[in-house]
């Protein structure tokens, strides 16, 4: 006998109701992607992740000034906090405007259509299972 198969419960739901109820959940056809835009896409992707991973360092790296303890005065410890205080808004406007472009907001919606349109297979990335995946050269 095999082993159940673990469903969510959105297909769950999907799976008992009928079946043109189904394909309007699914919305309309899915745009297909050619080689190019799938690169652009997962470029898009991995740049947004670099800048999602980046902001775990945002804290240290805005109260390191403040813990140097070689600094030359209050005044110039003070001076190097607000350097990288503006510097991690700067980072994390960055990450907003990003999140927040058509570009991100496209690539969300494409894989929305494509997981509800094929939902079973799909596993999520890790990067642990990649570890040079940053280093570029595909």
């Amino acid at each position: 006998m095999a082993p159940p198969q673990h469903q969510t419960p959105a297909a769950m739901k999907r799976q008992s109701q009928p079946q043109g109820k189904q394909n309007q959940n699914a919305g309309t056809k899915m745009e297909e992607w050619n080689e190019a835009k799938i690169e652009q896409s997962l470029d898009h992707l991995k740049d947004l992740h670099l800048k999602v991973r980046d902001l775990r360092t945002a804290i240290p790296r805005m109260l390191e000034p403040l813990t140097d303890p070689q600094a030359a005065s209050p005044e110039a410890m003070f001076t190097e906090f607000q350097k990288t205080t503006t510097a991690t808004t700067h980072d994390i406007n960055s990450l907003r405007d990003t999140l927040n472009s058509p570009q991100t907001k496209s690539i969300m919606t494409h894989a929305d259509q494509s997981r509800a349109q094929n939902p079973r297979g799909i596993r999520p990335w890790r990067p642990r299972d990649e570890p040079d995946w940053a280093d570029g050269g595909r």
